[in-house]
């Protein structure tokens, strides 16, 4: 689906989860933050922070970021075009260089077993690494996202440290949830 279109769905409802999402940001953080136009909404509330870092392999993303003044790392690799993501190798072996501190990510669809799906294998991998390398992993979902399902599964709500939604996640995910 292409960014424009992805920017619109709910975007009210990825304002309300920005907001809370920021209480995971400290001055000099160390942050990743994945395409997606949810992790995306975070810019805004960035700019009041001291230090921070953030590394992307979102190019609008990168683009937003670097306008507010925060200092970005772009991962660079092979764009696709709908979404401005930017994945492949060159976008892995950047990831593999850096530690970060929180890492904020979404995806197209979470499953009804709490799977993270999405349907580019690539960007799901791209996610995976940018979970592995940060030692706090915050998921951001609006609802519209609940029990429903994509191409490639790329992680569970149990590897999550913490969820952000604009509404309570459904019951039927306890389960799921790191405890």
């Amino acid at each position: 689906m292409p960014l424009e279109l992805r920017e619109q769905i709910a975007s009210s409802e990825k304002q309300r989860i920005a907001k809370k999402a920021v209480a995971y940001v400290k001055n000099g953080d160390v942050i990743m933050m994945d395409a997606s136009t949810t992790a995306a909404s975070l810019v805004p509330y960035l700019s009041q922070f001291q230090d921070i870092i953030v590394i992307t392999n979102g190019a609008k993303t990168a683009y937003l970021l670097g306008h507010a003044g925060i200092q970005t790392i772009s991962t660079g690799g092979r764009m696709i075009i709908e979404s401005q993501a930017l994945i492949g190798r060159d976008a892995l072996e950047t990831l593999q260089n850096y530690n970060a501190d929180v890492c904020f990510f979404s995806c197209r669809a979470l499953s009804p077993n709490g799977d993270f799906t999405d349907n580019s294998a690539e960007l799901c991998e791209v996610r995976r690494k940018m979970m592995k390398q940060s030692r706090v992993k915050i998921f951001l979902c609006d609802s519209t996202k609940f029990n429903k399902s994509a191409l490639v599964n790329f992680g569970n709500l149990s590897d999550a440290d913490a969820v952000i939604t604009d509404s309570a996640l459904p019951e039927s995910y306890n389960e799921y949830l790191r405890k």
